[in-house]
Formats: structure tokens, C-alpha cells, sequence
């Protein structure tokens, strides 16, 4: 991901590095920012001044949990943001502790949909001649992510939990299963993968 890139160290507590700092947002197509609202502060960083000196600039703020709002200034990590978004309640053995996802899934999927939101808002320049700023929080795209779950919990009644093996709570069988010699996968989504499956297990009279 670093390839043909060039970089540049400065330090925040000097006027000299935060006026290089000032003088390339000026001319950048594309400010990405990962600190908090304090942090950029320390940099002299305001976004919305930066797109008052260059009207073209994008400026994509990303962040665990958010910009503004009551969480802003709080500092928050993958396990927080699992819990955050109601990920943790699924993650994990039923008779063992809520789990986070593994690595740094939450800051990954929250880059993908930051970069699909920035090359939207280059195209957009083209046509108004004006940039944007964006934010993208973690917590947002993992709330995304588990949104359809939810609406079927709403509608069926039922109640998340842990499922461990079982990765599918709507389809059956669908998960990882115990053999003598390690796990295999088995998943069912259609009636031909069903009754294909049972042709491999000799049609048994249970099924």
C-alpha cells in the first residue's frame, strides 16, 4: 500500500512543521486525518478552515467514534468499538466471554468505506468544483455491517447471543464442525447444495 509513496516527519509542538503542514493541505486534493478533534487542535489543523483556503480539498476524518456527538472525545479501542456497534454479542463460545473481532477489523472496514467515500467526492469535484468533508467512524460501519441481524431480531422476537461454530443463524447447517482429524466447513444455502450434501452422506433415512 506504500509503494510510490513519498513522506514527510513533522512535529506538531513546532510553528515551522505545522506551516508545512498548512502550506500542503493548501494544495492537496485529499486530507486524511485519523486523530481526534483535540489532536488536530495541536496541529492547528482546522479542517474547515483548510477547505476555506483550498475550496477543492477533500478532507476524510476518521475516527473510532465519531466527530461530534457525546463519544467524540473519548478514546475507544477494537473491543470497545464491538461492543459499540452490538458485534461482541455474536462473537464468541455461548458459555465463554464476548470476543472482538480480530485484526483490527473494525479500522480496516472503516478505511474501505472511507476511501469509496473520498474517490465519490473527487467525482463530485469534477462536476460542482468543490471538495468535501467526510467522516467515517468504526463504530458506524460496524453498526452497518451487524444492521441486518438486528431487523431480524426485531421482527422474529428473538435475542442475539454467541454462537461459536455455527456462523449462520438463519441458515442451517452452516458452521464449523468437529472430525476426528481437525474441523470441516458445511454450509447449505440452497435446496441443491442441501440435497447434494445428503447424497455425499448416502441419503440417511433421518434426514
Amino acid at each position: 500500500l506504500n509503494a510510490g509513496k513519498q513522506s514527510v516527519t513533522l512535529e506538531s509542538g513546532s510553528r515551522a512543521d505545522r506551516e508545512v503542514m498548512a502550506a500542503l493541505a493548501a494544495r492537496a486534493d485529499v486530507l486524511v486525518t485519523s486523530l481526534s478533534s483535540t489532536e488536530c487542535a495541536q496541529w492547528g489543523l482546522d479542517l474547515d478552515a483548510a477547505r476555506q483556503a483550498n475550496p477543492g480539498l477533500v478532507s476524510m476524518a476518521l475516527s473510532p467514534l465519531g466527530e461530534r456527538g457525546p463519544l467524540a472525545q473519548h478514546h475507544a479501542y477494537e473491543i470497545n468499538v464491538c461492543a459499540l456497534a452490538g458485534a461482541s454479542v455474536i462473537l464468541g463460545e455461548p458459555s465463554r466471554p464476548p470476543l472482538s473481532f480480530p485484526f483490527h477489523l473494525p479500522a480496516l472496514q472503516a478505511g474501505l468505506h472511507a476511501a469509496a467515500a473520498t474517490l465519490a467526492a473527487l467525482l463530485a469535484r469534477r462536476r460542482c468544483g468543490r471538495g468535501q468533508r467526510i467522516e467515517v467512524a468504526e463504530a458506524d460501519v460496524l453498526a452497518f455491517y451487524t444492521g441486518g441481524m438486528s431487523l431480524y431480531i426485531l421482527g422474529s422476537g428473538g435475542k442475539w447471543r454467541r454462537r461459536g461454530l455455527d456462523t449462520h443463524g438463519a441458515i442451517y447447517p452452516s458452521g464449523f464442525y468437529p472430525c476426528n482429524d481437525g474441523y470441516i466447513f458445511i454450509a447449505t444455502q440452497t435446496r441443491a447444495q442441501w440435497t447434494g450434501f445428503l447424497g455425499l452422506m448416502g441419503d440417511p433415512d433421518w434426514a
